[in-house]
């Protein structure tokens, strides 16, 4: 059986992700960040990473609608990683 590509969500990715563009842009109009990390099963799904700005541009309020999505620096696990550093 061949790998599944990481460049296209599978059909039920599809519906789910629709509306992920315009909640996004809803997190850049209220906080304005200066860069947008995807975490968890999202970090590895590679499409997002070209598509998703010009998706999120429309529901931009700001003049300069560019916006930076990366993955996590340390992988899909970042998450794991960040919550090891709070425990005393």
């Amino acid at each position: 059986m061949p790998a599944p590509d990481k460049r296209r969500p599978a059909p039920r990715w599809s519906a789910t992700l629709a509306g992920s563009p315009c909640g996004l842009a809803h997190v850049v109009n209220i906080f304005d960040p200066e860069l947008v990390v995807l975490g968890g099963g999202l970090s590895q799904l590679d499409h997002l990473y070209s598509q998703l700005p010009g998706l999120m541009a429309p529901y931009i309020l700001a003049r300069d609608t560019r916006v930076i999505v990366k993955p996590p620096r340390w992988g899909d696990a970042s998450g794991v990683r960040g919550a090891a550093w709070l425990w005393p």
